[in-house]
């Protein structure tokens, strides 16, 4: 791994210098011919899930493997 090769104050502070592709005073266009349709009736950025719902309930072995796996973290992370 590289941790330890470079000091911290070596490496460039670039947090408040922007972005040289992206202005942050105006909102970047979007290309209404890329998103398909012919309205704006027609666009759906983000489609509806057509997944059903399903009611989720916890058997035996859901809680014997979440109980291992509680343990493990308490372990490695010393809570």
């Amino acid at each position: 791994t590289l941790g330890g090769l470079i000091d911290r104050e070596d490496l460039p502070n670039v947090q408040d210098i922007p972005h040289p592709t992206r202005t942050l005073d105006a909102p970047q266009r979007v290309d209404r011919a890329l998103l398909g349709g012919t309205a704006d009736k027609d666009l759906e950025l983000v489609p509806d899930c057509t997944l059903p719902n399903v009611t989720y309930s916890e058997n035996a072995l859901d809680r014997v493997l979440l109980s291992i796996f509680r343990s493990l973290v308490a372990k490695h992370t010393g809570y």
